[in-house]
């Protein structure tokens, strides 16, 4: 969240080459939001989520309201916010 998104796309895009993971692809989604792009946005977050209802979410309240908007996630709650995400 330092907004070096492009290097942070570079490292993930060589995470997700080592092993391709929910935590990985919703960490890639939430740096195409920062990037402005929101469809990419909604295609990892949706990848994460299919592969991991529990996938972590940031503490963005941004991120959050985008995912909600996009109806990926609810306003469950029970939800685990991770703080370290």
């Amino acid at each position: 969240y330092s907004a070096e998104y492009e290097e942070a796309l570079f490292l993930i895009n060589q995470a997700s080459r080592i092993k391709e993971t929910a935590d990985v692809l919703a960490l890639k989604g939430s740096i195409y939001f920062g990037l402005g792009s929101t469809e990419n946005f909604i295609t990892f977050w949706r990848r994460a989520l299919d592969m991991d209802q529990n996938v972590p979410i940031p503490p963005s309240p941004a991120i959050v309201q985008e995912l909600r908007n996009q109806g990926l996630i609810n306003d469950n709650p029970e939800r685990n916010f991770n703080q370290n995400f």
